[in-house]
C-alpha cells in the first residue's frame, strides 16, 4: 500500500450511483516484475462496480495492473508510457460484479526505484 496519504472521496452522483477516488504516490522498487499493490477493495453487496479510469505518472518502465478476484484484467499490464499521464485519465470501463475483490498495482522494469503518482476512479451502482 502507498506510504503517502491516500485520498478517498465518496461522492454521490445520484442516490443510486456512488463514486470512489483512490489517489496517492508510491515508490515502486526497481525490477518489480510482480505487481506492487497500491490499493484494494471489494464491491459491496447490493452493488455492481465499474473501474472507470486511471491516471498515473507517464513512464515506459511502469505498467498499471488491475486484478479482479485475483485474475489479471490486462495481460502484461498497461504500459504507463502510453497512458494519459496525471493530466488525463485513461478510460478503463471494466465491470466488477457484486462481492468481487479488486486490486491495483504497478510493476517497474527499470533498474532504479520510480515514484508513481496515481488516481483510480471507481463507480458503484446500486442494484435495483
Amino acid at each position: 500500500m502507498s506510504e503517502s496519504a491516500v485520498v478517498e472521496v465518496r461522492n454521490y452522483i445520484t442516490e443510486e450511483v456512488e463514486e470512489e477516488l483512490y489517489a496517492g504516490s508510491v515508490t515502486i522498487p526497481a525490477d518489480t516484475t510482480t505487481p506492487y499493490k497500491v490499493e484494494e477493495g471489494r464491491i459491496p453487496e447490493g452493488h455492481e462496480g465499474v473501474a472507470v479510469s486511471v491516471a498515473c505518472t507517464r513512464d515506459s518502465n511502469i505498467a498499471f495492473w488491475l486484478k479482479i478476484d485475483n485474475k489479471q484484467r490486462f495481460k502484461n499490464g498497461l504500459n504507463a508510457g502510453g497512458l494519459g499521464g496525471l493530466d488525463e485519465e485513461t478510460l478503463l470501463l471494466v465491470h466488477i460484479p457484486e462481492g468481487k475483490r479488486w486490486e491495483i498495482g504497478f510493476t517497474n522494469t527499470s533498474s532504479s526505484d520510480i515514484t508513481v503518482g496515481y488516481r483510480f476512479r471507481m463507480r458503484l451502482f446500486r442494484k435495483g
